[in-house]
């Protein structure tokens, strides 16, 4: 994945090429003359995300958890993932439990983890839930909430519950990992920003970001350009709300959720949270 910054210049020509009234730009090199502006942007972002290198992250989670599973003698079992979008982590850590669900919100992403299951030939429960109201009919020795899923909880309250979904489907002596961006890191690295992520020849993604700082919510206008099969292009937005949480505050409502202890670590390696820190983990027993 190819990711910069755009300059002033650039963010003022971006925001002129995306207004649907100009349907004629270059796009690396080949003049766009055909799009489409589609509503099922769910649908069409579930297929850019399955075809780009977002699932790096969570391959790379996939090899430090069991150590970190195993650093506090859990494991075995049952594991949940909350917001398990493709399926990624399951798949990857099916020979370590004997019973694997996953929930998201996106049906479309759920179809693309049964794909990948199917294919891994891995047995998956995937169920279609709400981080903040989910219940299942089991409890969990292991329970993730991984890649940014806690920072699209910005509602008053949100974590809260989401803390509660967590305390319910963790078994007595289990454990529930999850991770989230700082408040100081959204604010630094966010507010204001233009990115640029270039997959692949046929996919150009434009990440615009509008900064609260009052509230630490950053609202993220999501712009997708896809090459379509007849050589036009779908270009599709969409508005991702999420928020820096501070990490005493999403400690304290796990441990107001019924967790009896929180360890924050800066990665799966337990290195110490400091201030340049991109993405606090949690650990909750």
């Amino acid at each position: 994945m190819r990711m910069r910054i755009l300059p002033q210049e650039m963010k003022r020509k971006w925001r002129a090429w995306k207004c649907p009234a100009r349907k004629s730009r270059l796009l690396n090199g080949a003049v766009v003359t055909q799009y489409e502006t589609r509503g099922d942007f769910f649908a069409e972002y579930a297929d850019v995300y399955a075809a780009a290198p977002y699932n790096d992250f969570t391959e790379e989670v996939s090899k430090k958890l069991p150590d970190l599973i195993s650093h506090y003698r859990a494991g075995g079992g049952s594991l949940l993932d909350l917001g398990c979008g493709t399926g990624t982590l399951l798949i990857a850590l099916a020979g370590s439990f004997g019973r694997l669900t996953g929930v998201d919100q996106s049906p479309d992403m759920l179809r693309h983890a049964g794909e990948a299951a199917r294919r891994a030939g891995v047995d998956v429960d995937l169920v279609r839930g709400d981080l903040r109201e989910y219940r299942g009919d089991q409890r969990h020795s292991v329970v993730t909430c991984t890649y940014n899923t806690v920072n699209y909880l910005v509602g008053e309250g949100d974590l809260e519950l989401a803390a509660r979904t967590l305390r319910a489907a963790t078994e007595d002596g289990g454990l529930a990992v999850l991770d989230a961006h700082p408040v100081w890191f959204v604010e630094r690295a966010w507010a204001g920003q233009v990115f640029v992520e270039q997959n692949t020849e046929d996919i150009l993604e434009v990440w615009e970001n509008s900064y609260d700082a009052a509230t630490g919510r950053v609202d993220t206008t999501v712009t997708v350009v896809r090459r379509t099969p007849e050589g036009g292009w779908h270009r599709v937005h969409e508005t991702h709300p999420q928020r820096g949480h501070d990490p005493a505050a999403v400690t304290g409502a796990l441990l107001a959720a019924g967790f009896t202890s929180v360890d924050t670590y800066a990665g799966l390696d337990r290195e110490p949270v400091r201030e340049d820190t991109r993405r606090v983990w949690y650990v909750a027993r």
